[in-house]
């Protein structure tokens, strides 16, 4: 059971609260917490993917620098929320953790230390400042590959150039994929009740065009990853190795069925799509070689993160409705 709850956890990691929890004010407040930072977290990922695909990757650096913190505004007046993203090892001074920051921030990295994967950890609580209740949310932000161009061990020398030129004091490099790399943060009034989420903020995704025959066959394969992404899972918990092996090789290839929508995807996307089928081969190899649930669920954890980041980065269109959109 200890598995499964792990397991689940990572699977579930990012939801929002359902509306039939809404009337606990609790579950409001972690709601409202958690929708503003799916907001963040698409927002500042779709705009740093269309940058580094029209500018390269040393264009994210002066994205990071100029345009990430107008993003943080954006999204901040959209929920009526104070958000933004801290750690230890930070690149920007205005990103330095507060001292409520640091004390959660040293919670998440003993729960890393502990075995448990940096993706998903959450926590919340609530404070007075001033004679005001006030409810403050973190949630973690795990190293995934495509962060390693910037803060990772070997960081290219213009990147690095121009990392030097931003930020003198920088010290978030680095780091490996599946290391704690930070978190989210949000704070605000504490909500006596329900109170409404912001409704329909942009999607800040980067569009992928293609046309509706393709856009159904890649959706249905995506939701097929979903389905290996619960079928190793569940097969964890239960123990069925010899399940876990039959899953997690459907993971490992390509398009299955369906029009070809290959074609139609950037390059971008194959850098978090190949990562994950990698992951779901080194699944098939535990559960045929050492059998390690821990070493699986981790694999499983990257595997899960590769999915999410492909849902949270792009978002498919038909011709007609980019045209609709860009009116």
């Amino acid at each position: 059971m200890k598995y499964l709850a792990i397991a689940v956890s990572l699977l579930m990691a990012g939801s929002v609260v359902s509306a039939q929890d809404a009337a606990n004010p609790e579950a409001a407040n972690t709601a409202k917490a958690q929708a503003a930072i799916k907001d963040l977290g698409q927002s500042l990922r779709g705009a740093l993917v269309a940058k580094m695909q029209s500018e390269g990757p040393v264009a994210a650096v002066n994205f990071c620098h100029d345009e990430a913190p107008l993003i943080a505004s954006q999204v901040a007046e959209r929920h009526q929320v104070q958000i933004g993203r801290t750690a230890d090892r930070h690149r920007s001074p205005s990103n330095a953790p507060s001292e409520w920051q640091q004390s959660v921030l040293a919670g998440f990295a003993a729960k890393v230390a502990e075995g448990n994967p940096a993706a998903g950890i959450t926590t919340a609580r609530t404070v007075e400042v001033n004679g005001q209740a006030r409810f403050r949310f973190a949630q973690s932000i795990p190293t995934e590959a495509p962060c390693l161009a910037c803060h990772g061990d070997n960081v290219a020398a213009p990147i690095k150039a121009e990392i030097d030129k931003h930020y003198p004091n920088d010290s978030a490099t680095g780091f490996k994929e599946g290391d704690l790399r930070g978190m989210f943060w949000v704070e605000f009034p504490m909500m006596s009740g329900a109170a409404p989420l912001s409704q329909n903020p942009p999607d800040a995704r980067a569009p992928i065009v293609m046309s509706d025959a393709q856009r159904e066959s890649l959706r249905h394969e995506m939701r097929g990853r979903m389905e290996t992404l619960q079928g190793v899972t569940s097969a964890l918990a239960a123990g069925d190795w010899v399940e876990v092996a039959k899953r997690a090789e459907v993971g490992t290839r390509g398009q299955h069925v369906g029009v070809e929508f290959r074609s139609a995807l950037p390059q971008a996307w194959f850098a978090m799509a190949r990562p994950m089928h990698g992951e779901f081969a080194a699944i098939q190899r535990e559960a045929e070689g050492q059998k390690r649930v821990e070493v699986a669920l981790q694999h499983l954890a990257n595997a899960g993160q590769y999915c999410t980041s492909c849902h949270a980065t792009f978002r498919p269109v038909t011709p007609s409705e980019l045209a609709v959109a860009q009116q």
